[in-house]
């Protein structure tokens, strides 16, 4: 059981070390590794026992989690590295993890995320069998403005049967998510680049060419506009 241990432990660093390791190259690249911010509320060791034993904790859990940029295409979703931490009300097990996290756009606002990684327990709680747990996560959300979202969030840590005892922990709750400053540019970036400002602007343009005499902005000159209309066509 200790060797069995020991390989998941390896195993388990190896595979966040090669979630973790492309942030300092694309952060020297891009100028920014942050992706999205959350932040969350739990209810601590519920009872609804989809991998844990019967709950013994209490409390509730306050979740922080940052989402980094670098990204790979995954199964149809986008994965992600990420990096959190959740602080147990009552003094119970708390913990930080990192690992990855797997989205898929549900669309018309909807998403849908699984995540997978490391934890690492305070022992303040029960014995998990271990300090270092697996950690899977599954979330479910909708988008309610541009870059703000809201989500259930369902989490799980346990030793994966590595160790003994392994009662694991299950947690129920909601988060709300925030995306950092350098993706609402790109996102506007994206906006004003598109038909939108090939349809704005040029309203704008004309009311103030009346007014000053100038010469109205014609939206074929501009290279992101191609289905916009010439003038007079």
């Amino acid at each position: 059981m200790k060797n069995l241990h020991g390989k998941f432990i390896a195993a388990s660093l190896l595979l966040t070390s090669l979630f973790l390791s492309p942030l300092q190259t694309h952060a020297e690249s891009r100028g920014t590794v942050l992706h999205e911010y959350r932040i969350g509320i739990m209810a601590h060791d519920t009872d609804i026992n989809l991998w844990g034993a019967a709950p013994s904790e209490q409390g509730i859990d306050f979740n922080g989690e940052l989402i980094f940029t670098p990204e790979w295409e995954v199964l149809g979703g986008i994965a992600r590295p990420n990096l959190g931490m959740s602080i147990n009300s009552a003094g119970d097990t708390s913990y930080i993890y990192s690992g990855g996290l797997l989205e898929w756009d549900g669309g018309s606002g909807w998403f849908f995320d699984a995540g997978v990684g490391l934890s690492m327990n305070d022992r303040k709680g029960k014995d998990l069998g271990s300090n270092l747990l697996l950690r899977l996560a599954l979330e479910v959300g909708h988008d309610i403005y541009q870059c703000h979202r809201i989500s259930l969030i369902m989490d799980h840590i346990s030793n994966a049967n590595t160790a003994d005892p392994n009662p694991g922990i299950d947690n129920i709750g909601s988060a709300t998510a925030t995306c950092s400053k350098q993706k609402q540019i790109r996102q506007c970036r994206k906006l004003w680049s598109s038909e939108a400002f090939c349809i704005i602007t040029p309203a704008i343009q004309s009311r103030e060419s009346k007014n000053s005499g100038a010469a109205e902005w014609n939206p074929a000159e501009a290279p992101f506009c191609t289905n916009s209309p010439r003038k007079g066509g």
